[in-house]
């Protein structure tokens, strides 16, 4: 700190830290020539090592882009590698079926389901219709605000239901 009447140098302001921070500091200094005008204190500049730990993004299936049709006879043929379907007796014969159809499905699933990568910062509840109806809402009002001299017009209207919607 500077004085303002006599322009003395006080002490400087305290820099706070915890224990598990002090082994992170590189650097923590002032720098005079960075100061406002007419503030009696100085910025202190510190320089910090942190890591910063990434999400790991796993691809996962994209349910929303599969071609059900290509899947539902995929899944036939897989079914159709299984055994015929009889009366299941006992719990290991149960488990076994069980297993089986199991990893039918899942060969189905790896085998005609796209997986998709996303993007950490994406809106994962987005979908394709709503930016459909987002590019509707947005002409409409362009629509209205470009009539909204004529207050009886229709676009105005349909408009305001398509926005609810939206």
């Amino acid at each position: 700190l500077q004085s303002s009447s006599s322009k003395n140098w006080t002490h400087l302001d305290n820099v706070f830290c915890t224990d598990h921070t002090v082994d992170s500091f590189l650097l923590c200094t002032t720098n005079p020539a960075l100061r406002g005008p007419t503030t009696d204190h100085l910025p202190i500049l510190s320089i910090l090592t942190l890591e910063v730990p990434r999400a790991t993004i796993e691809e996962k299936h994209n349910y929303c882009e599969t071609d059900w049709e290509v899947f539902n006879e995929q899944l036939a043929l897989e079914l159709d590698k299984l055994p015929p379907a009889q009366p299941l007796v006992t719990d290991e014969e149960f488990q076994t079926a069980a297993l089986a159809l199991t990893n039918a499905i899942q060969r189905t699933v790896e085998q005609t389901i796209p997986k998709s990568k996303p993007n950490p910062h994406s809106k994962h509840w987005w979908t394709h219709n709503l930016t459909v109806l987002r590019r509707e809402v947005a002409k409409l009002c362009h629509q209205s605000y470009k009539l909204r001299d004529n207050t009886d017009h229709p676009c105005h209207e349909e408009y305001r239901i398509k926005r609810n919607q939206y």
